[in-house]
């Protein structure tokens, strides 16, 4: 019996081809069957930039598809869910997104909505995102991804308030897992953007200009950022010398007088209340019995109860406390040469209020400045010694540097230790020596 003749090695390869094409055909197949079975958020068009959304639950079920063709009866725009998604609530979530879009009329069963394909297409897949971020089980992954997103809708924020966009979403994306130093540097050049361009934007320098206070500069610095940080004060003084060549001066004598910027003076042509189409009777008050300006500041409480008492004395009948704050903020909100804060402080009392807002022919506030028990002054003589009137005197230096340095800490840490007369773990404490009066009657320090 003759053997059955061997396959060539051109008759192999072609048939291990047709297997290999024949199991991707099945696992298309079988893919594409799993997929068709999975929950649907999808977008599809009904005329000329008109479009209904809707969910289903599985690609077979939504109107006008055609799975078995090579392409769709109509271009479908769909994202697929996992499989025990409730795509009949995001369906509705995508039509509230899409609401300002409705069109006048429905058509078929549902609403439509006019609207560019590829803008629907986005929000399509903003709401299928957030659904899939939310069954991120992994809390690293789904913090990191919300962080991006914080970026991104913070870019947004600026946009609304008719800020400059910036490409602070990059710096702030390679934040993420940075280490606490770098974070911190980060920060401090995004800040240090930001007052250049605020410079950019309402300052211009002129060496003939008269002083002008260093509040003035942050007051409206911080309306136009929307708040300041810890380190606003110093960067701009930094970008004032270094990039503009302006330095810090002093109205008045050095020692009580007010810190100054000498060489620039602020844009303010545009810096004034222009009323928006919010409740007449609150754009009055504001017009009638308010003044603008960086540095006026006030109380939300203040600023309601004027505007309650107002409208009783003009004869309108008193209103709810709920609705003045609504009506008051709505306008406040949108007005540009105002900010709120959590926390503001009108001579030694803090509480929520508004910068750049306050009452016309209010009583002016000092502002109380802390008074420091203790002055400092690198040159007086340190002791370590147990605490009490005649506490003994275990250690004694002739400076608050020479201290620092015989102590291993920053001369700014044993001025703070001297203030709060912490004792260490011997139980002593530092402080400055006591003045002696000599027989001249000047005084003299210890030694």
């Amino acid at each position: 019996m003759a053997s059955p003749k061997k396959p060539t090695r051109a008759e192999l390869e072609k048939r291990f081809m047709e297997m290999t094409t024949r199991l991707e055909q099945m696992k298309r197949e079988v893919e594409l069957k799993k997929r068709t079975m999975l929950p649907v958020l999808y977008l599809m068009p009904v005329g000329n930039d008109e479009y209904v959304v809707g969910g289903a639950k599985s690609l077979t079920a939504v109107p006008g598809m055609q799975l078995d063709s090579e392409s769709d009866a109509v271009p479908i725009y769909y994202k697929l869910l996992h499989p025990r998604a409730d795509f009949m609530s995001l369906a509705a979530d995508l039509e509230r997104c899409l609401a300002r879009f409705k069109a006048p009329g429905s058509i078929g069963a549902g609403d439509s909505y006019i609207i560019p394909f590829e803008e629907g297409k986005m929000w399509v897949d903003i709401v299928a995102g957030r659904y899939f971020l939310e069954g991120i089980d992994d809390s690293l992954q789904r913090k990191e991804f919300m962080s991006r997103l914080v970026t991104v809708f913070t870019a947004i924020e600026r946009v609304s308030f008719g800020l400059a966009e910036t490409d602070e979403s990059e710096d702030a994306a390679d934040e993420i897992g940075a280490t606490p130093e770098k974070k911190k540097l980060a920060k401090k050049a995004e800040e240090a953007k930001k007052i250049a361009r605020f410079v950019s934007e309402r300052c211009a320098v002129d060496p003939n200009a008269p002083p002008i206070k260093k509040d003035e500069v942050l007051g409206m610095y911080r309306i136009w950022a929307k708040g300041t940080t810890l380190i606003s004060n110093s960067l701009m003084v930094d970008h004032m010398r270094d990039k503009l060549g302006v330095k810090t001066t002093h109205i008045g004598e050095p020692k009580d007088g007010i810190i100054a910027f000498k060489g620039i003076t602020l844009k303010m042509d545009d810096w004034e209340y222009v009323p928006t189409d919010g409740d007449s009777k609150v754009k009055r008050f504001l017009m009638e019995q308010c003044e603008f300006g960086p540095t006026q500041k006030i109380f939300s409480r203040t600023l309601f109860a004027e505007y309650g008492k107002w409208h009783e004395e003009n004869g309108w009948p008193a209103m709810p406390v709920s609705e003045i704050q609504r009506l008051m903020r709505k306008e406040l909100k949108q007005c540009p040469i105002v900010c709120s804060a959590t926390n503001i402080t009108i001579g030694s009392e803090p509480a929520s209020g508004w910068h750049g807002i306050g009452l016309l022919d209010a009583e002016p506030v000092a502002e109380v400045k802390p008074v420091r028990n203790v002055v400092f002054r690198y040159g007086k003589t340190v002791e370590r010694r147990m605490p009490g009137e005649d506490g003994e005197v275990l250690n004694t230096w002739p400076s608050v540097s020479q201290a620092a340095k015989a102590l291993g800490i920053a001369p700014y840490k044993v001025q703070t230790t001297i203030r709060s007369a912490k004792p260490d773990e011997d139980g002593a404490i530092l402080a400055f020596a006591k003045e002696k009066v000599s027989g001249d009657g000047a005084s003299t320090s210890k030694s």
